[in-house]
């Protein structure tokens, strides 16, 4: 049982975070032809409200701060970017260099600074007992991704997964062509087999049985 403090963390209802969430579970279903299962649940259920959460809080007299982390522009990209590697990590080589991972690149060069910025989710830190939270925290300070870093990485992260896209889209061709080929040389194999030739008088035998019975 907590003593000194609860976290909650979640992300809260508001239109950018369910078209962001309405966008990621299509592209999920393009590709799985299935909802995303806990995109599907917050779509039906809906998503808790801040204000409901802070009026519990303040009702039952806990101090509380709150902080948002990841820019809901790149949650967007990120997930999309690991439903790919999930997935379809089966078509596509999945040892990529850093500067094609998105993982890697946000954790090295974003996650540290997206705070506050059109978040996805929220922290509430609420206070149990008696010491207050420190106001100079960086997690409760403001804003500190700057727009145009958000901009630069939605342009990073759209040529990695047009990059990837096109790398399944080349490797699903080569799939389904290498089963075509498979499929034709079962079929010539066939054709070619003693069985097909020695069947071939009784083949014809019924085909015009087969005609005889339509007249």
């Amino acid at each position: 049982v907590a003593k000194k403090c609860v976290i909650v963390a979640a992300p809260f209802d508001n239109k950018l975070t369910a078209i962001a969430e309405n966008n990621v579970n299509g592209f999920y279903k393009s590709l799985m032809e299935k909802d995303y299962i806990w995109l599907k649940e917050h779509i039906e259920n809906g998503l808790p409200k801040q204000e409901g959460l802070e009026n519990l809080l303040k009702q039952n007299n806990l101090s509380y701060k709150k902080t948002g982390h990841t820019n809901i522009f790149i949650w967007e990209k990120l997930i999309k970017y690991n439903i790919l590697r999930d997935e379809c990590g089966n078509l596509f080589d999945q040892e990529n260099s850093d500067e094609e991972d998105l993982n890697k690149y946000y954790n090295k060069n974003l996650f540290t600074k997206d705070f506050n910025v059109l978040p996805y989710r929220y922290f509430y830190f609420i206070n149990l007992g008696n010491e207050e939270f420190g106001d100079k925290d960086y997690i409760f300070a403001q804003a500190d991704l700057v727009e145009n870093i958000i901009s630069n990485f939605v342009v990073f992260s759209d040529n990695v997964l047009n990059k990837l896209i096109e790398k399944i889209i080349t490797n699903t061709k080569n799939i389904l062509f290498d089963r075509l080929k498979l499929k034709e040389n079962q079929i010539q194999n066939l054709l070619n087999s003693t069985s097909w030739k020695i069947t071939k008088p009784l083949r014809w035998l019924m085909d015009k049985l087969k005609n005889i019975k339509m007249i």
